[in-house]
């Protein structure tokens, strides 16, 4: 068989260290989804605090989330004050519950927003008001047909008031414990004791973990 030569070769892809030869033009195909198949997810973003949209958040949450994204920054300034060693590598990881924290409070009060928003969507005022009128006929004796929707919707919207009005109390809590938490860790790096950062941990944990349990009882109410 005539060889078809290298510039021939070049010209179709199979000449070597061409960045389109024919293997890598085969694995185009094989690295193709089959059909119906989902995307992969994005790749997380290279600064999650940096990506944090405060447009999404209740206003009256904001400064919460504002003063946790300024914890956070506090607390990678002084772990980048601290010379290298033990306590500056502890400081770091610490940093990464502290950035968890961040996170987990944003994510909550994002939550915050959708759960009002649905609500808004249920006119608690008129829900309260039909309700009310509804009650007032029954009590004369006239007790309207639609009286148990009535109530069953004034139920609903009540509940989720309450849920609203409960996540905002608890958030405010945990935000305050979140920033007591960065303070004790640069009084700690000052007095660069590495062995009494465990018990910060631990209490780094315990606030994730509770901002985890807020934002979940927001998820599962639907």
């Amino acid at each position: 068989m005539e060889d078809i030569g290298v510039r021939d070769r070049c010209r179709v892809g199979l000449c070597a260290g061409q960045g389109w030869g024919a293997g890598r033009f085969l694995s185009v195909f094989r690295k193709r989804r089959a059909p119906g198949t989902a995307p992969p997810p994005p790749p997380p973003p290279a600064d999650p605090i940096g990506s944090i949209d405060l447009g999404l958040v209740p206003w009256r949450l904001q400064p919460a989330v504002q003063q946790a994204i300024s914890a956070h920054r506090n607390w990678a300034e002084v772990t980048g004050s601290i010379s290298a060693g033990p306590l500056r590598e502890r400081l770091s990881l610490l940093g990464e519950q502290v950035q968890a924290g961040v996170l987990e409070l944003y994510a909550t009060a994002v939550r915050v927003g959708e759960v009002e928003r649905v609500l808004a969507s249920l006119d608690p005022p008129g829900a309260t008001e039909a309700y009310k009128a509804a009650r007032r006929q029954a009590l004369d004796g006239h007790p309207p047909p639609e009286l148990e929707a009535l109530e069953a919707r004034f139920g609903s919207v009540q509940r989720m008031m309450n849920l609203v009005a409960d996540a905002d109390e608890q958030l405010r809590v945990i935000d305050a414990r979140l920033l007591a938490a960065v303070a004790r860790g640069a009084e700690l790096a000052i007095t660069a004791d590495p062995g009494a950062l465990a018990g910060l941990g631990a209490d780094l944990d315990a606030v994730v973990r509770e901002l985890g349990s807020v934002r979940e009882s927001l998820v599962s109410f639907r």
